[in-house]
């Protein structure tokens, strides 16, 4: 396991909390490979057990803690925690989608990550704004429905079939970088409207509501 190291105040770093009688991790249902994935052993002396929140925060001066990301396959959004699972296979029930990536994507002036989904089109099928937006208005709470959609001819995978986040997560919706079809969310006229240069600006300036 590669070393952990303690960080100096003001520097982000994830969140372990130790695990103890008094305050003990109960895991979760299901196989118990799901509850040891959560755990870390010997963080700071031999035999000791901590709990991977996920959470990456900083600390100041005064010992407040301030939120800055979410690691794994769930990202923060409006103060909850969104399951990229979840929202794929909300989508994965549309019929002109044929596969689906979802990840957190960073907007200036925003805390957390916004909700995005890379898809490719089912064949002979076109993207529908409006019957998408119905769907996820009806199937995922406010904070886990996403507000930008990327179109691509293929979805990029590791040499285990994983889909690759990553790259997607970097370019993010800037339009002036991604070549491939974005949309927008649109509450107002209740569709996915084309992400055009005005209102990526208009969302980076922060007069566009997420």
């Amino acid at each position: 396991m590669p070393q952990l190291l303690l960080l100096p105040l003001g520097e982000p770093g994830l969140l372990l909390t130790r695990v103890l009688r008094r305050s003990p991790f109960l895991g979760y249902r299901g196989p118990r490979e799901l509850s040891e994935r959560k755990l870390v052993r010997d963080v700071r002396r031999p035999g000791d057990i901590y709990y991977n929140s996920g959470d990456v925060l900083s600390m100041d001066l005064e010992g407040f803690l301030y939120f800055h990301d979410r690691l794994g396959d769930t990202f923060r959004w409006k103060g909850e925690n969104v399951s990229t699972r979840e929202v794929e296979g909300v989508l994965s029930l549309v019929d002109f989608l044929q596969e689906v990536n979802v990840y957190g994507v960073s907007v200036p002036g925003c805390e957390g990550k916004v909700g995005m989904a890379a898809v490719r089109l089912a064949p002979s099928q076109t993207f529908d704004g409006r019957k998408l937006y119905q769907h996820v208005r009806t199937w995922l709470p406010a904070y886990a429905v996403p507000h930008f959609i990327r179109i691509q001819d293929a979805l990029e995978i590791t040499s285990t079939f994983k889909l690759v986040k990553s790259k997607l997560v970097r370019e993010g919706f800037n339009v002036g970088v991604i070549a491939d079809s974005l949309f927008v969310l649109d509450n107002q006229n209740q569709a996915f409207r084309p992400l055009t240069p005005d209102v990526y600006q208009a969302v980076c300036e922060g007069t566009w509501r997420l």
